[in-house]
């Protein structure tokens, strides 16, 4: 909790304390003496400078220390003379790479790693062994000499590092690449202390100049005594001068003026493995509230709170197909994950456990299309289809053959998971065919409506769009077919390629460069597009779609008006909800291949 707090090993010989409904200051003075040689004597004699390595921190961090090295030869004296009183031997260190650095950080993020200030980085080959290891990230693999490593140790005995990335003047040292990452896209999206208004208005209530800086992040660290919000950080810091230490202690409000912005990274966090699925919210039972689960390369199943806290992983046999689906089994309010692999069902609980009952091996296929599930009446009386080319089995929500569904074996392979439709009273079942074929069927698998026209699936799933069956097609009609059978072609103009989604009868599609939500057409760049995707939230209509090239995300109202702070940074296709009922949305998306990103909404500033 207090990760780097820095101790003097001295008693304060006076001291200020102020206290008012707001906030809370400690100001006093400490002696630093020979005969009592703490941590803080490595800074006897060097005069205090305005710190600069904490502007790239990421907002999540949960401590940091900075301290000033302005004076290299004489904070290499103090070291030594601290390192002789702790009985280390000093005799072959001569620590020359401090003569290019003028500040250090240890801070603690999703891990802990360093922070130094370069005051010649022209010289750095000189000083530092780097071997380039990551392009895309200008990453690189380190040697740290061993008179650094014995500084480091002093502050903190996990402190080490093998990789570093050089951003301006400040060399970024972690043991893990996806923390260097993380530090980069921080820097991408703005979401760090330099960007950080809070922060900033905090800071300012401080000295200008410190020989060290301690800050804990309260709402990383969770406190339970204060309005993390309203208190946001804590921090302890001082000025050496001479033998003497000014110290200072603060606890104080920052102004939060600036928390009404339409959009604002909640979190983000980064991974070692790629990211291979888009991430997506799921109903966590035991708060109401959202979690998140996304699958990486080595297929392991990732699960994380609201917040990004990894709560489980479970390493799978093989890719996700399709989308991971939520169902409440034993009709008890408790949620569980359903999905398939190529040879297997699962079902999952809360904590990543399977469910025996549905979690068994089933027949790979040539196209290993996603499962679908259906609840006819909303009663929680489950049906999950798997395909195997061309057929189709149903099972109920104990895992048997569901016997009073017999389709026909098919004359063409199924090209889309089969969708449930209601029109009226009626239940049906759509399934189309790689030969163009459409089937519509009941609860048995009998024909209900049969279909004359062959169509030339455009990729699209069928919708239930104004009492019709609809889709598109690869000659850029709008298909619709009504309840006898009658297929009506409505030429749009799409090109091979559209895309389209319907929810409540609200109709969206994508041609090239043309997103027409509505019947109103919004202009896009030139690039390539997600598949766009409506939410609705509160009865207000949204739609999202990504630009892949570009790594954007745009938001749009039904009027075709893009959300104000948009577009943002992301490269999947988003997923939305108001994940903590704060009654404010979040988005979720990958940030780039190694990340998740959760952006909230404000949508009432819109």
């Amino acid at each position: 909790m207090f990760l780097f707090f820095p101790k003097s090993n001295t008693s304060w010989i006076g001291y200020d304390f102020n206290y008012s409904l707001e906030d809370l200051y400690l100001s006093g003075i400490t002696r630093i003496t020979d005969s009592i040689n703490g941590r803080i004597s490595i800074l006897k004699n060097i005069r205090s400078s305005k710190i600069k390595t904490d502007k790239i921190i990421p907002n999540s961090f949960l401590s940091f220390l900075t301290f000033s090295i302005n004076d290299s030869e004489k904070f290499i004296f103090n070291l030594k003379d601290y390192l002789k009183y702790n009985d280390l031997s000093t005799q072959n260190l001569n620590f020359n790479s401090l003569n290019i650095i003028d500040e250090i950080s240890f801070v603690e993020d999703q891990e802990k790693f360093l922070i130094l200030n370069l005051i010649n980085k022209e010289q750095i080959d000189s000083y530092f062994s780097l071997e380039k290891f990551d392009d895309t990230y200008n990453i690189s693999k380190i040697v740290i000499d061993e008179d650094l490593k014995i500084l480091f140790k002093n502050i903190d005995n996990e402190i080490f590092g093998e990789y570093a990335v050089l951003i301006g003047d400040q060399l970024i040292i972690s043991k893990s690449v996806s923390q260097l990452k993380k530090i980069i896209n921080s820097l991408n999206i703005n979401d760090n202390l330099g960007s950080n208004n809070e922060y900033i208005n905090f800071k300012e209530q401080k000295s200008d100049s410190h020989s060290f800086l301690w800050v804990g992040n309260n709402k990383s660290i969770n406190s339970n005594l204060i309005d993390n919000d309203v208190y946001p950080f804590r921090s302890f810091s001082g000025r050496v001068n001479g033998d003497v230490a000014l110290l200072e202690f603060n606890y104080s409000k920052a102004n939060t003026t600036d928390s009404n912005q339409d959009v604002y990274t909640e979190f983000f966090v980064t991974f070692d493995k790629e990211i291979i699925s888009d991430p997506i919210w799921l109903k966590n039972h035991l708060n109401n509230d959202f979690d998140i689960a996304f699958q990486d390369s080595e297929n392991y199943l990732n699960y994380l709170s609201n917040k990004g806290a990894l709560n489980w992983k479970k390493k799978l046999p093989g890719k996700i197909i399709g989308d991971i689906k939520q169902v409440d089994i034993y009709k008890n309010g408790r949620q569980q994950m359903v999905f398939r692999t190529a040879k297997n069902l699962y079902l999952l609980d809360r904590n990543g456990n399977e469910v025996k009952q549905l979690s068994f091996p089933i027949n790979s296929s040539l196209l290993n299309i996603p499962i679908s599930i259906f609840d006819y009446e909303k009663n929680r009386n489950y049906r999950i289809l798997i395909t195997e080319d061309n057929r189709i089995k149903m099972y109920d929500s104990n895992g048997r053959i569901v016997n009073g569904f017999k389709p026909p074996i098919f004359d063409s392979n199924i090209i889309n998971s089969p969708v449930h439709i209601r029109i009226g009273s009626k239940d049906y079942i759509v399934v189309q065919l790689e030969n163009g074929n459409l089937k519509i069927l009941d609860r048995r698998g009998r024909d209900r409506i049969i279909v004359d026209n062959k169509i030339k699936f455009s990729g699209n799933p069928i919708f239930s769009y104004l009492e019709n069956f609809t889709t598109t097609d690869k000659l850029g009609n709008l298909i619709n077919i009504d309840t006898n059978g009658n297929l009506i072609e409505e030429n749009l103009n799409l090109s091979t390629e559209n895309l389209i989604d319907v929810v409540d009868d609200n109709l969206v599609y994508l041609n090239e460069n043309s997103l027409t939500i509505k019947g109103i057409t919004v202009d896009l760049p030139f690039s390539k597009f997600s598949k766009p995707k409506i939410f609705i939230n509160s009865k207000t209509m949204l739609v999202g779609i990504t630009d892949i090239n570009e790594e954007k995300i745009y938001l749009y109202k039904d009027n075709g008006e893009l959300v104000k702070g948009f577009p943002i940074k992301g490269n999947s296709v988003i997923d939305i909800k108001d994940s903590d009922n704060d009654g404010k949305i979040e988005i979720i998306s990958r940030l780039d291949n190694f990340s998740i990103v959760s952006y909230e909404i404000n949508l009432s500033q819109n």
